[in-house]
């Protein structure tokens, strides 16, 4: 068995495939193999790949028709046989030092099950800012701390980590292919959960910053989708945030992971005037399903905001839409 499984989503990705999986192959560590998921490219990504997978024998290429990326990541979970997991996008890069980091990390203490390291984001081609970890060692069973002072479910992006395989498998640990926003973190939040019953099971954190981020202008975070997949998103964030806040003690950590699942609710919101611009009637009855709750702890920043967040959360759901549907606010982001 191999120490590590680099698993790559690719999806009409000729631009930047290249640099991508020759980062990976540039690696000083050698037990690792790299798993390329072609997920149905119309453009020469699938060609590219095959000329990697001939030139190099840790290449393994599957190709598969477009299911979209978590069913790509979840292929590339079945085919890995690497004793440890990490992903990396095809439009992204990764320093030298990236697995051999990793994997010193993770044992020089037996018990870590999981690594998280910090990231460079380069926006417009230029490196604007580190997502940086302050460096340490905490027990998956202090979820206060992971989830509270670290905020590791606002890092909850599948790359710059490493899994354990065995845990993944054993604990039935999956990409939600019907989700197609923070199904990552979903996965992260439930692997964690999953380890935190043991007080032998640690997460490394590293301030250490080996990996290449580049943010995608009109990404899936700042556009909303159609309501009904926002409102899938939101029920499956909800579900497994609502599982994490039963566990978690401190107020200040309730109301951080309840600030996320308000996020998307917001989301659907947008969407419900997006969907049901002429439906009156249908908007309405959107708006009375969702919890007040929800909408109280998301994060508002201008007056505005906070006057229609407030006639949500009292049930003046005329007044709201009225307000509202005359603005035809865009699905605004404060992410």
């Amino acid at each position: 068995m191999c120490k590590i499984s680099v698993i790559i989503p690719a999806y009409n990705s000729e631009a930047t495939i290249e640099m991508c999986v020759r980062s990976v192959l540039a690696q000083d560590f050698p037990s690792l193999e790299v798993i390329i998921v072609d997920d149905g490219s119309t453009d020469e990504t699938l060609s590219l790949c095959r000329q990697f997978e001939d030139g190099d024998s840790r290449v393994r290429l599957f190709h598969q028709d477009n299911k979209g990326v978590s069913a790509a990541r979840n292929l590339g979970l079945d085919m890995a046989k690497g004793e440890w997991i990490t992903f990396v996008d095809s439009d992204d890069r990764v320093g030298v030092k990236y697995a051999s980091r990793m994997i010193d990390c993770v044992s020089a203490m037996p018990s870590v099950d999981l690594y998280v390291g910090s990231v460079n984001v380069f926006r417009n081609g230029e490196r604007a800012e580190i997502l940086s970890m302050d460096k340490g060692v905490v027990s998956c069973s202090e979820l206060d701390l992971i989830f509270g002072e670290r905020a590791l479910h606002r890092h909850g992006f599948p790359f710059a980590k490493l899994y354990k395989q065995s845990l993944l498998k054993r604990n039935h640990i999956f990409f939600d292919e019907k989700q197609n926003m923070a199904e990552d973190c979903v996965l992260l939040i439930n692997y964690i959960l999953s380890c935190s019953s043991s007080d032998a099971s640690f997460v490394y954190f590293d301030d250490a910053a080996n990996y290449d981020y580049y943010v995608k202008p009109g990404s899936l975070s700042t556009m909303c989708s159609s309501f009904d997949q926002e409102l899938y998103n939101y029920n499956s964030i909800k579900k497994t945030f609502s599982q994490l806040i039963d566990r978690v003690g401190s107020q200040s950590a309730k109301k951080e992971l309840h600030s996320s699942i308000g996020w998307f609710a917001d989301r659907c919101i947008n969407a419900t005037y997006q969907d049901f611009s002429g439906e009156r009637d249908k908007r309405i009855k959107r708006l009375k399903d969702f919890d007040s709750k929800d909408i109280l702890f998301r994060h508002d920043e201008t007056f505005g905001q906070r006057l229609l967040k407030m006639l949500l959360i009292l049930g003046f759901h005329n007044v709201y839409d009225t307000i509202r549907n005359g603005k035809r606010i865009r699905c605004a982001v404060d992410k």
